[in-house]
């Protein structure tokens, strides 16, 4: 309703009444409603099991929710219009005895101004009290606009919360058990994308099983899904789910970064805490009550490693934190250099005994050491120019322990580190808008080119260098996806622990017995014995290594 200044009274509050008692018939029918479900649900277990009932539960309690949501929202709103109405019916009395009160003073001025053609002394008195009540019913009127101008900040200030209610609830409704259940991962993200980021909080709190189920999403789609965001739709995903913008793979690298860092500052808080609160229980309990601390002394250890590994290394190159997992073993992902701008991503895959919190720094710092490298055999057969590059430091797979355990001789950690490979080599294509692996290498080192070569038999990339392989599956380079040229392979001479992977230790260089590998290929043999999988393979004498220290020394001195 508009109205001025001078009239704070105007406008009508009959459809307004109108529109509070419907408000009333609402909520008190959401309020039956209630009442309905609950009685439906109560007792039911005792005569129903099964998918079927469970089905029904779901639906029965998210449509409780929902109307219970409704019945508060209605409540709220129709107490605010029906209080705006009892305010707004006040001032409008108020205002007409104040407008009738000026019109009195400015006609009994206007009557006393005729009675004489000059000022009189008789009538001034008459004059100044005419004054002065127009100036009283002036500031009367002024008040009132302030209380009214007071009024329809808190009707409207009470309506918006009531709308934010309505958009909070929304998900209850829309994301009900049944759909989530029958929605496919790229449908998923379409309805995300019409939330706003209190409802994407409120869905994810209720069903936190569609981060994995979204992590599924082909990256293809995710990237096209991600690029049709607006920019604030994109911060809204970012705030409500990080821990799902970090780890979809598709979504863009600078992105994923800042949703990473974010799970890393809350998780560490929330992880320290969980332990403290463990360690305290522990120490006035009994061994038998004792709480088990190892996953959180490991997930507290993986993201203060992380969180060192993405800081800016000696020469101030930004670092991207590209994936951040802490579900089971934790996973994670450090870039150096941009991949979002980098004309070339490598990708570099570590062996068994590798974890985050043990071997994240170490194993970035790996990755600075061959970007640097690169940048320096591009300047050489660049012309001297130099184009942007990046260095993945990913540790997105569960490896086999060290000292080799029998782990390292199977193929089912390979072939799970495999496929997450495979989807963040692909992740890496979408985003970047890249075909048929082009721009794309992977290093592998260890039980990691087990783990690569696994990834490669579906996903295409330029280039594959493998250092002191544990053993290949694939028989030819015609069961990986990368040119033949471009295949590259090295072992240090005195390597022993390479050959445990392959089902050969050895004493020196004499093999003493075999072991039951599942990928037994070595392929430096495979090379020297001109078999199908045509190698490049570099010489090193190197030196024995019998644990991580040692192997990331004979890792980065192959790099410089």
């Amino acid at each position: 309703m508009q109205w001025t200044g001078d009239d704070p009274g105007l406008g009508e509050v009959d459809g307004l009444e109108h529109l509070g008692r419907q408000m009333r018939e609402r909520e008190e029918h959401a309020a039956e409603m209630v009442a309905m479900l609950s009685r439906s649900g109560m007792g039911m277990a005792e005569y129903w099991s099964g998918d079927a009932a469970d089905e029904w539960a779901d639906r029965i309690r998210d449509d409780l929710r929902a109307y219970s949501q409704l019945n508060e929202v209605a409540e709220s709103t129709c107490s605010a219009v029906l209080v705006y109405v009892d305010t707004l019916q006040g001032i409008k009395r108020r205002v007409a005895s104040a407008r009738s009160r000026l019109v009195e003073a400015q006609d009994a001025t206007a009557k006393l101004t005729r009675q004489q053609d000059e000022p009189s002394p008789q009538l001034q008195p008459q004059l100044d009290a005419a004054a002065d009540d127009a100036s009283a019913a002036q500031r009367a009127l002024a008040c009132l606009a302030d209380e009214r101008r007071d009024a329809d900040h808190v009707l409207c200030s009470r309506l918006r919360s009531a709308s934010d209610a309505v958009r909070r609830s929304a998900p209850v409704s829309a994301f009900n058990g049944s759909a989530l259940k029958s929605l496919a991962p790229e449908a998923l993200l379409k309805q995300f994308s019409r939330l706003n980021e209190a409802q994407l909080e409120a869905v994810l709190n209720e069903h936190p099983d569609l981060v994995t189920r979204l992590e599924g999403a082909q990256p293809a789609a995710v990237a096209s899904w991600w690029e049709s965001l607006s920019p604030t739709k994109q911060e809204d995903l970012i705030e409500a789910a990080p821990a799902l913008i970090g780890n979809i793979d598709g979504v863009a690298f600078a992105a994923r970064d800042q949703a990473n860092r974010l799970s890393l500052a809350s998780e560490l808080v929330r992880t320290k805490a969980d332990l403290t609160a463990a360690e305290e229980h522990n120490e006035h309990v009994a061994p038998t009550y004792r709480w088990d601390t190892d996953v959180l002394r490991e997930q507290v250890r993986a993201l203060q490693a992380v969180g060192r590994a993405a800081r800016p290394g000696p020469d101030n190159q930004n670092r991207f934190v590209v994936t951040l997992d802490l579900t089971g073993r934790p996973k994670a992902a450090v870039a150096v250099g941009n991949p979002d701008t980098a004309s070339q991503v490598t990708v570099t895959v570590p062996g068994m005994g590798t974890t985050v919190g043990g071997s994240m720094e170490s194993w970035t710092t790996a990755a600075a050491n061959l970007q640097r490298s690169q940048k320096k055999a591009n300047l050489l057969f660049n012309g001297g120019r130099e184009s942007g590059l990046a260095a993945v430091a990913w540790i997105g797979y569960d490896a086999p322990n060290m000292p080799p355990s029998a782990q390292v001789l199977g193929n089912q950690k390979a072939r799970e580190g495999g496929m997450r490979l495979s989807r963040f080599l692909d992740g890496v294509s979408a985003a970047r808008g890249w075909k048929d692996g082009e721009n794309l290498s992977v290093v592998a080192h260890s039980y990691g080119t087990t783990t690569a070569a696994s990834a490669l038999e579906s996903t295409r990339v330029e280039s594959f260098t493998m250092l002191a392989s544990a053993g290949l599956e694939a028989t030819s380079v015609k069961d990986l996806k990368v040119d033949s040229a471009n295949v590259w392979a090295t072992q240090a001479w005195g390597d022993q622990v390479a050959n445990v992977g392959r089902g050969q230790p050895t004493w020196g260089h004499v093999p003493f017995f075999r072991l039951p590998s599942m990928h037994k290929i070595d392929p430096e043999t495979l090379a020297s014995a001109q078999t199908p999988l045509a190698l490049k393979k570099p010489r090193s004498q190197g030196r024995p290594s019998f644990g991580p220290t040692a192997t990331q020394r004979r890792l980065r001195s192959m790099q410089h």
